[in-house]
């Protein structure tokens, strides 16, 4: 397969996942699926291609977090079912910081790179890091913050 086939397969579960983002936050099996294609496409090694995911867990990231305002404030109905879809979702944002935090870390010879190619990846850097910051505030809503602390102290460096 080559990488304009792979570049079209990823669009078409990114383009699934944005259309239909409401409807996976339900976290039923058959939306998982989807989730595990999209961490699939978001694993992916070129940059190019796995961005193309990072709209989705943004609004996906939303949904989960989001409060009704209809709701009264404390409602045990409404915070178990949010917790409920947090917990649902925990481990594919797990997955998703692992998968993509090293593409915030310097490489070794960073010092050698051009400086077309230390800008390039200091781009690259910078969206990661707002994509992690993403799976970040879903984890920390399940108070899993030591866990991904390693990653955020990474991030900073240099």
């Amino acid at each position: 397969m080559d990488e304009e086939d792979v570049k079209a397969i990823a669009r078409l579960f990114a383009d699934m996942g944005d259309s239909y983002v409401e409807l996976i936050a339900n976290g039923s099996d058959e939306s998982m699926l989807i989730v595990r294609a999209l961490l699939e496409v978001a694993s992916h090694p070129e940059y190019d291609i796995a961005s193309m995911t990072f709209n989705f867990w943004h609004s996906l990231q939303i949904i989960l977090t989001k409060r009704n305002s209809n709701i009264t404030y404390g409602d045990e109905a409404s915070i178990a079912e949010r917790n409920t879809r947090l917990q649902a979702f925990c481990p594919a944002y797990e997955s998703l910081v692992s998968l993509v935090s090293f593409r915030v870390q310097y490489p070794k010879d960073y010092q050698g790179l051009s400086y077309e190619d230390l800008r390039e990846f200091k781009q690259t850097r910078y969206g990661n890091n707002c994509f992690l910051s993403f799976g970040f505030f879903i984890v920390i809503s399940m108070e899993l913050f030591p866990f991904f602390w390693f990653f955020i102290v990474i991030s900073m460096e240099c």
